[in-house]
């Protein structure tokens, strides 16, 4: 997982684990919070819920995704800087801020903002599960988002509070895992908004 700076390295400008390239002439867009949107994957991978999500944005790299078949958005940027004077072109809002592909038999997950300085919950619970998603495809976990049409246990009449709850819990029933014997189950690994996470030494 690289997270900013670590984004950067993860790109094809860097070590280029993934086939994704970035707007480094306009690196420096500038520093503040951000809201996101998880996309459906983000969703159902990361138990996120349907709602903007505050971060802090601290010149992440803009990604530039040629082939969204090979590397996907796990979350996209609804904010815009445009760099100290506001000359940079826009290009940042409805970017993917959060993007997954896979690096031989791991799952790399490149993230733009600071999903670990955002404003609650729904920001550090699936900033925690990213970990946990990496891990469990490492261990032999296979990912199958939710198809179209499968439908949606999320009431749009809820409040935020109860969507964001909903949704990490459609995000915990809709990721399939392999069948073979001795795979893990990722549904035991990924938290939900609300609950207290300690590693597994209890620290």
């Amino acid at each position: 997982m690289g997270l900013c700076a670590g984004a950067y390295l993860g790109s094809r400008w860097g070590w280029g684990l993934l086939p994704v390239d970035i707007d480094l002439e306009h690196w420096d867009r500038g520093d503040g919070p951000c809201e996101l949107l998880f996309t459906g994957e983000g969703r159902d991978f990361l138990g996120a819920g349907r709602g903007l999500v505050t971060v802090r944005y601290t010149n992440g790299p803009t990604f530039l995704n040629e082939d969204p078949t090979v590397v996907k958005s796990l979350a996209d940027f609804m904010t815009e800087y445009q760099g100290n004077l506001g000359k940079y072109p826009a290009g940042m809002k409805g970017s993917p801020a959060v993007v997954y592909g896979h690096c031989g038999s791991g799952l790399v997950v490149l993230v733009s903002p600071h999903m670990e300085d955002g404003n609650d919950e729904s920001a550090w619970a699936p900033f925690r599960n990213i970990f946990r998603l990496c891990h469990c495809v490492c261990q032999g976990a296979k990912l199958t988002p939710r198809q179209e049409g499968d439908g949606d246990a999320v009431s749009e009449s809820a409040t935020e509070g109860e969507r964001i709850e909903t949704g990490a819990v459609v995000g915990l029933e809709t990721i399939t895992i392999g069948r073979g014997a001795g795979q893990p189950d990722i549904s035991s690994l990924l938290s939900t908004p609300g609950e207290t996470w300690r590693s597994s030494s209890g620290s």
